[in-house]
């Protein structure tokens, strides 16, 4: 009898717990990262380095449902010899977005959908070309996402889901050779969806 009125406890303390996680008034601050990639090249003796960043805060505005504002960081690098070449891609943005958790237990599948305004700039340089390109603009990214949360206890908290990029952007480009009076300017547009996997963490604070 005692055994079994020690689970019954251990259960309601679990589900209370499980609860509390994510009512309303909880604020969740945390990050994802969706492509993070370091890669050395033996024959052009390079290297690449991507890193792809999400910092978020939220709060629930009602139970399971979260409303908050991402900015969204990520930059490419590549660096090639002989010659030598070089590229950087570098894009931050901001914008909201709003989760959806199901259910009352510790796993909760989610359902998120967000959207970001992100200015941009890339550089690509070659000596052997003896030029330097050059882009300025801006892009919008809507992703809806699917995934999965463990709440390890009541103010911590892993995810990982799909999320289904639909992106645009408007950028200028300006080539830049040696010679100082040749310079060439191209607009460049951009759309593309892209299918991609991110991980996070988040710790939630409040009652």
């Amino acid at each position: 009898m005692k055994t079994t009125g020690f689970t019954g406890l251990l259960l309601m303390t679990l589900v209370s717990v499980a609860l509390a996680q994510t009512e309303k008034g909880r604020w969740q601050v945390g990050a994802q990262v969706g492509n993070l990639t370091y890669q050395r090249y033996k024959v052009s003796k390079g290297h690449m380095l991507t890193v792809n960043l999400t910092p978020s805060v939220g709060y629930f505005v009602a139970k399971n449902l979260l409303a908050g504002v991402s900015i969204p960081f990520s930059n490419t690098s590549n660096s090639f010899q002989p010659g030598p070449s070089d590229y950087n891609n570098r894009s931050i943005g901001i914008g909201p977005f709003i989760r959806y958790y199901v259910g009352n237990s510790s796993i909760k599948p989610f359902a998120a959908i967000g959207f970001t305004y992100n200015s941009t700039a890339t550089h690509h340089g070659n000596v052997l070309n003896l030029n330097n390109v050059n882009l300025k603009g801006s892009s919008t990214n809507l992703v809806p996402a699917v995934g999965a949360a463990w709440f390890i206890n009541r103010n911590v908290l892993l995810s990982a889901g799909f999320g289904y990029s639909f992106y645009r952007s408007d950028n200028e480009g300006f080539m830049q050779t040696f010679n100082p009076n040749t310079i060439t300017i191209v607009p460049i547009k951009e759309k593309y969806q892209k299918l991609s996997f991110d991980v996070g963490f988040a710790l939630l604070f409040g009652k």
